[in-house]
């Protein structure tokens, strides 16, 4: 990770991807990593309600695991939104969602991830990106 250009991390609930995003933030690699929210592909009420908290316990992993304020991210998003991927940058965090997922999700968490990579490719002043939400620190 040391000399890596650029990270890219999945965001979970398990232990050990807990322990990765910790290490990243740890290790101070946050401004050089995008970090994907994968969500599921199927669609319906029950499953829709089950993203919903899938989304939320991810949320909370990540924000607890690379120290920022959970409810500072999710203040960030919709009811009808989904988070699709982050960047922090100098101390605030982007989120990169999308309102209807439609059938095929996988689609758009591509398309983030792309975006995610150009901003930190050519940095902000480069591309237009909606205004950061401030991160408050926990620890």
């Amino acid at each position: 990770m040391d000399n890596a250009q650029k990270i890219v991390a999945s965001v979970g609930i398990s232990h050990w991807i807990k322990w990765e995003l910790a290490q990243l933030a740890d290790r101070k690699f946050l401004d050089k990593t995008v970090f994907l929210f994968p969500t599921t592909v199927k669609s319906g009420f029950r499953i829709q309600r089950k993203r919903q908290e899938q989304q939320s316990q991810r949320i909370e992993a990540f924000a607890h695991s690379v120290h920022l304020d959970p409810a500072s991210m999710s203040a960030g998003l919709e009811k009808n939104e989904s988070l699709l991927a982050s960047l922090v940058t100098d101390g605030n965090i982007t989120l990169l969602t999308c309102r209807n997922l439609g059938g095929n999700p996988a689609n758009a968490l591509f398309l983030a991830a792309m975006v995610a990579h150009c901003v930190l490719e050519r940095g902000s002043e480069k591309v237009a990106v909606p205004p950061p939400i401030p991160a408050v620190l926990t620890g």
